[in-house]
């Protein structure tokens, strides 16, 4: 489904995900999105969570053929930011598990999508 006001097809990002937050791209076909997956490296995305997080990425993209997936070896944030911009109307940021919050508070503010602010991401990453 295009978005009534641009030729940009609409989108959902799941950024690293870790155990059922990748299950929100399945609903794909029901709303009419393009969904896509981001695998970052960067510091404020994976922490110490790598294998598990590949694996999970693995399921999603077993369970959805045709998921878009970008990948960020740690200092891709702009060129991840310009090509959602470009190509897609970004609806919703979700951020894997709490080490992912960061990184996707700042995504889904830099793509203007409604979101946390990114100076409360400590207040919810950090619950110990």
């Amino acid at each position: 489904m295009k978005n009534i006001t641009s030729n940009k097809k609409n989108a959902v990002v799941c950024v690293n995900p870790f155990d059922r937050q990748g299950h929100i791209l399945d609903f794909y076909k029901k709303y009419n999105f393009t969904p896509i997956l981001i695998y970052s490296e960067a510091k404020d995305a994976i922490g110490d969570g790598g294998d598990p997080v590949r694996v999970q990425i693995a399921k999603v993209r077993s369970r959805i053929p045709n998921v878009v997936f970008l990948e960020d070896k740690g200092n891709d944030f702009d060129k991840i930011v310009k090509q959602l911009k470009e190509k897609y109307n970004v609806l919703a940021v979700c951020p894997g598990y709490d080490v992912s919050l960061e990184y996707g508070d700042k995504l889904a503010q830099a793509l203007g999508v409604k979101s946390n602010d990114p100076k409360t991401t400590a207040l919810r990453k950090d619950k110990g």
